[in-house]
């Protein structure tokens, strides 16, 4: 099983993959996912173990389970294990970042944190956060200041 540790917010996440079996044509469609986040995270991601995990997250080849009722089907998305998220690993990038925002609010709310929508810059050691609504300029400011 192929694992990326990911630091953000003064948490750790494990990240599993199942192992890629080369020969699987639907392996070369859904390892794209941790092509993307390897991307999309590069610098938040941790080149050894650490010591200490918070929260992991293991993605399966297994293919989701529906359930019909009523002339509805409902498709579990993941399964929720104390300190632990268990989804597919052919769920999309976006997908991904729910599973991750979900975690991070159960542990903010378990360390008295919170989650906002906002972008920060280091100053002096210290960070300057800035918070607006969507379009506000919150990441231009930061980028202007970097």
């Amino acid at each position: 099983m192929d694992t990326i540790y990911l630091s953000t917010a003064g948490f750790t996440f494990k990240i599993n993959f199942a192992p890629r079996i080369s020969k699987d044509v639907r392996s070369e469609v859904i390892s794209h996912l941790d092509t993307e986040i390897e991307k999309s995270f590069k610098d938040f991601l941790l080149s050894s173990t650490p010591k200490k995990i918070d929260f992991t997250i293991e993605l399966e080849r297994k293919y989701p389970v529906v359930l019909s009722k009523k002339n509805m089907n409902f498709l579990y998305f993941y399964k929720k294990l104390p300190k632990k998220l268990i989804s597919y690993q052919h769920i999309s990038f976006h997908q991904f970042i729910i599973l991750l925002r979900f975690a991070l609010q159960q542990l903010l709310a378990k360390n008295k944190g919170m989650f906002f929508h906002g972008s920060a810059s280091n100053f002096q050691g210290k960070a300057i956060v800035f918070m607006g609504q969507n379009n506000a300029g919150k990441s231009t400011i930061v980028k202007l200041l970097s």
